[in-house]
């Protein structure tokens, strides 16, 4: 019922290597993409609300120079920008976690890199 007697347990049923360390070329898999995801859709939201603040000239908008990039955001604006990133990158990775889970959880599956 303890941490350390759940780890003797599966070191003891399916073995160190098996059982133990089932399922981590995933995780390796899991965590690069889901900060891809997360920063990709940070950066495009954040940029998005930076064209909202720019002047326009007639019907086109004024064209950016970098200290306009710069432009700061408010903190509505940085917590929407965040909370998007972080709903699709979750979104993108939930079913290869689910897939993870379940290959970690199943001792009949071999292991496999």
């Amino acid at each position: 019922t303890s941490i350390a007697g759940a780890l003797l347990h599966i070191a003891r049923t399916e073995g160190i290597r098996d059982g133990l360390f089932k399922g981590l070329m995933l995780t390796w898999m899991k965590a690069p993409l889901t900060t891809a995801v997360g920063f990709t859709v940070n950066d495009t939201v954040r940029e998005a609300l930076r064209r909202r603040h720019r002047p326009s000239v007639g019907a086109e908008p004024a064209p950016m120079v970098y200290h306009e990039r710069k432009a700061q955001l408010s903190s509505v604006e940085l917590l929407i920008s965040g909370s998007l990133a972080g709903a699709c990158a979750k979104t993108v990775i939930a079913p290869g976690d689910r897939i993870k889970i379940i290959f970690q959880t199943d001792p009949a599956r071999p292991f496999t890199f």
